[in-house]
């Protein structure tokens, strides 16, 4: 269940939705974005050049090294799909970046 201030709060929204508890609540349209996991696999040795590539740029919120078998996951978040393509086309292009998987979140 909603905690009461946030659902408070979103009454005051204008676009109305329908929450994991099945209580409706709303949400302005210049608070809605489309959040995006990108899994990267960098050439040895270059992982640390490109998380600070990655956190330079405007659609990248949060970017972290991990380990295993992918060496960077990065959190997007964009206003359309077309700034999700050319955020991951840029990610893309960053020299050390071999592999990239994207998760567009529901």
């Amino acid at each position: 269940m909603f905690a009461p201030r946030l659902i408070k709060r979103a009454e005051r929204r204008q676009h109305a939705f329908i929450g994991v508890s099945g209580a409706p609540f709303t949400m302005a349209s210049d608070e809605i974005k489309i959040v995006a996991y990108l899994i990267l696999v960098v050439e040895p040795g270059k992982e640390y050049d490109v998380l600070r590539r990655l956190l330079e740029m405007e659609a990248v919120s949060e970017a972290r090294i991990v380990y295993g078998e992918f060496d960077i996951v990065a959190k997007l978040e964009v206003n359309d799909l077309g700034e999700l393509e050319k955020a991951v086309m840029g990610i893309r292009k960053i020299p050390g970046v071999e592999k990239s998987i994207t998760l567009i979140s529901a």
